[in-house]
């Protein structure tokens, strides 16, 4: 029964960390999309770069949209991967209690799940540039 629940322990907090990592890699994309456009809205308004005439107007105002879209996904990823930052800190919390030999080891990593959950969080809150 205790390797039972040890293998299921470990299997909770791999998919833990895997679903930490596809948010992680979601939220970086994101705000390098994101990075990008302001870039180029930063040299439109500096007048490095230029905006087409014909449809400048427009796509102005959908590459403020687009950025701002990013900027929405690049903050949902980073709360989603503060989220599952939060449920590993909990699953190492767990297996502490149940494997007192280990305790210590899962306690440290808790402690690290719940820093990068902040970190997430920190970056979530960011307003866009």
């Amino acid at each position: 029964m205790a390797e039972e629940d040890e293998d299921r322990h470990a299997r909770l907090a791999q998919e833990a960390a895997v679903r930490g990592e596809r948010a992680a890699r979601r939220a970086a994309e994101a705000g390098r999309r994101a990075a990008e456009l302001h870039e180029y809205m930063k040299m439109i308004g500096e007048g490095v770069a230029e905006v087409p005439p014909v449809t400048g107007e427009n796509r102005l105002v959908r590459a403020r949209e687009h950025a701002r879209r990013s900027a929405e996904r690049a903050a949902q990823a980073h709360r989603d991967a503060a989220a599952s930052h939060d449920h590993a800190a909990e699953l190492h919390e767990q297996a502490a209690q149940q494997f007192p030999e280990e305790a210590e080891a899962h306690r440290r990593e808790a402690r690290r799940h719940r820093d990068e959950a902040a970190t997430a969080r920190r970056w979530a809150d960011q307003e866009p540039h």
